[in-house]
């Protein structure tokens, strides 16, 4: 990071490098399992738990046409047959982005290349990168490879999101806390019902809580509300619309269980 640090404000490019990069180490470790982020290998006598050892050092790759660059990720490890299919398939089929989204009318290309050398603690990564701006894929790759072999070290914690349902014309907040305390796992289940794809990823509630809010203000009338938050592992997704959708059902639940109404339902 001193070396990144030292390198900002040299060229527009490798500023832009320098977020890029940013990014890429988060992406990395979210996406690889706790086995493969935890691995630890040493690049100098190439001792590794893995069975095969995967660098993204490819030497010369620029100068490579596309076809061979992408058979030289694919001996390289980096690469599965049906990934290969894939980037060698026509993209994105326009039936399959009218589904997607409203008023589709085309879909839109940009180039799609890969950063190289990327060692994320103790494991080498080839980083693809969508972008339209030169020198910027160079820039991270060469940024990567000066940090080598000791390569970055990172850490994530768990993908949970917040989602809150605030409650109004609470008559009794003590009584209606303790409802909603006592249906939480009632709640967790509602929730896991609309959401099963998600659960079998791993992912799901971790947890709720009720908080009273107290406003008081000079001049004002007094008054208590209570919130209920609940914690979601929403996995590789970043979660709005889960969190949302999730609050959205269980609104009526809650209002029940309070004697209340439901006020905002929103992502945290």
């Amino acid at each position: 990071w001193k070396l990144m640090h030292s390198a900002w404000g040299r060229t527009e490019g490798t500023r832009r490098a320098v977020a890029v990069v940013g990014s890429a180490l988060g992406a990395a470790v979210r996406r690889a399992p706790v086995s493969e982020v935890c691995t630890v290998r040493r690049m100098n006598t190439g001792s590794t738990s893995d069975k095969k050892i995967k660098s993204s050092r490819l030497s010369k790759f620029h100068t490579l046409d596309i076809p061979a660059r992408v058979a030289a990720l694919e001996k390289a490890g980096f690469l599965t047959s049906e990934t290969r299919a894939a980037l060698e398939g026509q993209g994105l089929a326009l039936a399959d982005a009218n589904n997607m989204i409203e008023n589709v009318l085309a879909t839109f290309g940009v180039p799609m290349g890969v950063a190289l050398n990327m060692t994320v603690n103790g494991k080498d990564y080839v980083v693809p990168m969508v972008l339209e701006e030169p020198s910027v894929v160079a820039a991270v790759g060469n940024i990567a490879r000066m940090i080598r072999p000791s390569g970055f070290t990172a850490t994530s914690d768990d993908p949970i999101m917040i989602g809150q349902i605030h409650l109004r014309e609470v008559g009794d907040i003590e009584a209606a806390k303790a409802a909603l305390e006592a249906n939480f796992d009632k709640l967790t289940d509602l929730a896991h019902g609309i959401q099963p794809r998600l659960l079998a990823r791993g992912g799901g509630m971790r947890g709720m809580e009720v908080k009273k809010l107290v406003y008081d203000e000079p001049g004002e009338v007094r008054e208590e509300t209570l919130v209920l938050n609940f914690f979601m592992d929403c996995r590789d997704a970043m979660g709005a619309n889960m969190i949302n959708t999730t609050a959205e059902h269980l609104a009526p639940h809650v209002e029940q269980l309070a004697n209340a109404k439901v006020g905002i339902k929103i992502l945290s």
